[in-house]
């Protein structure tokens, strides 16, 4: 990853990871899925109708404990702001910046794909 990434590749970064943990079947496999990536994803993300299904994950910045938001005052009680998946670049973005992956629970129920946690016991240990 760059120094100074843009939200939109740190999303790309991310993804990159977190789909290999998915079953082969998911649905967030195909780009039209993923919400970061529509055109709209704003207009889309604030809507008060959500169809929480758009969205198998979110990022927020939070602090170094990973439970407090890293911009917001400790008064508002924050969890983390949402990392914008916008292409503007983020100053200093490994001195700043923690992130804070919100998976969403129907990704975790349906898509998860077990078998990726599973130990397997190899005949040299």
């Amino acid at each position: 990853m760059p120094l100074k990434p843009t939200g939109r590749r740190v999303y790309e970064e991310i993804w990159a990871v977190a789909s290999n943990i998915l079953k082969k079947t998911s649905i967030y496999h195909d780009k039209r899925n993923r919400w970061w990536e529509l055109p709209n994803w704003e207009e889309k993300f604030n809507s008060t109708n959500k169809d929480e299904t758009f969205k198998p994950f979110v990022l927020k910045t939070v602090d170094r404990t990973g439970y407090s938001c890293s911009q917001c005052n400790w008064m508002d009680m924050c969890s983390g702001c949402l990392l914008s998946p916008t292409e503007e670049y983020i100053e200093d973005f490994f001195k700043k910046i923690h992130l804070a992956v919100e998976w969403h629970s129907s990704l975790i129920e349906e898509d998860y794909d077990h078998e990726i946690s599973e130990v397997i016991n190899h005949p040299s240990t």
